[in-house]
């Protein structure tokens, strides 16, 4: 992408060695402090983005901002905000909460700052309901393009479905980061040098504030953010706030499976314990188990709620070994425990949270049959309901 790859400069100290030293040089050069080989890069969008930000563009000094090194030459930064930059955004809508069916679509490309905008311009129009706070789609995306690692040539992945949002950028965590260092407010931007043309704009803060505050917006909510961190890749995942409500009175009458009694119907407990406090204002991003297990539901509970490893990483069994397949039987001829560990698998497998009808169609269940694996488990207080009527969803605890 008309990059040249630098290699750390040598201090002049001579004679002294270090293991920070040795990190350094360990450390590759961040994209946007490489020098570019593009001689002919125009920046009529970034001249934009100034008159529209009240700054004077006659004053812009492309050295302050590193665009350009001693020698003149363009830098990846300025590549990225250039009307030139190779990479772009792709968003995209979804029928359902399944990609099945694209229903509406959009590529972006140019300067970082014209996808910023395009994308925030998507989004707002398929948000024109306030189906998501404003606040944590905007934060969602800025932290995808500012923060992406432009190493890899792919574009940001945009996702809107009927049930959430997926933001998903290339390349994991910033080296030496742990998923909780996010909560903790750090302030560690991996392309540094175009974080400092982003903030001068207001654009960005560059204080560690985006994760707190998608957090937040989330605060009287029982359906949290999830953050899904990959070896090389970062997805933001918003689901459709719901508010939480333990109560069954809106519940439809259903025919549960043959045997179930008004007595499997979980009542009041008196317990309010799940409505002191909003799941989202917990700040906690739990880790996955790494205990080995032959139960699948007890391998899979916990594993819904805000990911930090794959559900590909559990071990399910020897070490050395593999789960055996068993075909498929009929939903009549299931064991109830047997389909309360797939529900339970399900549900952790698809990150977000699922409707009564998800699981039918997942499972190949009637309407009483689910019903019935529902209220089962939320009575051993394995799974959350939450919402009202179509509203309700359920989460693994």
């Amino acid at each position: 992408m008309g990059m040249h790859k630098e290699k750390p400069h040598d201090d002049g100290a001579g004679g002294g060695h270090s293991p920070a030293a040795d990190e350094s040089a360990q450390t590759p050069t961040p994209y946007d402090h490489r020098l570019c080989n593009e001689e002919n890069l125009t920046f009529v969008y970034l001249q934009h983005a100034y008159a529209t930000a009240g700054l004077d563009w006659d004053a812009f000094d492309p050295a302050a901002f590193h665009l350009r090194d001693a020698h003149g030459a363009f830098t990846g930064a300025a590549l990225l905000l250039s009307d030139q930059n190779p990479f772009s955004v792709k968003c995209a809508v979804f029928e359902g909460d399944t990609k099945t069916k694209l229903t509406d679509r959009a590529e972006i490309h140019g300067s970082v700052l014209r996808q910023l905008n395009e994308a925030a311009l998507f989004l707002n129009q398929h948000n024109t309901d306030g189906q998501w706070p404003e606040t944590a789609l905007h934060e969602s995306l800025i932290n995808a393009v500012l923060h992406r690692d432009y190493e890899y040539s792919g574009p940001i992945l945009v996702n809107i479905f009927s049930n959430r949002v997926e933001i998903v950028s290339l390349g994991g965590l910033v080296r030496g980061l742990q998923i909780n260092d996010l909560l903790n407010g750090i302030c560690q931007p991996r392309n540094a040098w175009l974080v400092l043309t982003t903030t001068a704009l207001g654009i960005s803060e560059n204080y560690g504030t985006g994760i707190p505050r998608i957090m937040d917006s989330y605060a009287t909510s029982s359906a949290s953010p999830q953050l899904r961190v990959g070896p090389s890749s970062v997805a933001m995942i918003l689901p459709v706030p719901v508010l939480d409500d333990e109560s069954w009175d809106d519940m439809d009458d259903e025919h549960a499976m043959s045997g179930a009694k008004d007595a499997d119907t979980p009542h009041g407990s008196g317990d309010g314990a799940d409505k002191s406090e909003p799941a989202a204002k917990r700040y906690v991003f739990p880790e996955l188990r790494p205990y080995i297990t032959q139960d699948y539901a007890q391998a899979l509970v916990g594993a819904r709620v805000i990911g930090c490893a794959p559900l590909a990483t559990l071990v399910l069994g020897a070490p050395g070994t593999a789960p055996q397949q068993q075909p498929l039987e009929q939903p009549h001829t299931y064991d109830v425990q047997l389909l309360e560990q797939v529900t339970l698998h399900v549900m952790a497998d698809a990150g977000v949270a699922l409707s009564r009808k998800d699981i039918e169609n997942q499972l190949g269940l009637s309407h009483g049959q689910a019903s019935y694996l529902l209220r089962n488990l939320t009575a051993q207080g394995k799974i959350r309901r939450v919402g009202r009527a179509r509203a309700t969803r359920y989460y693994v605890n």
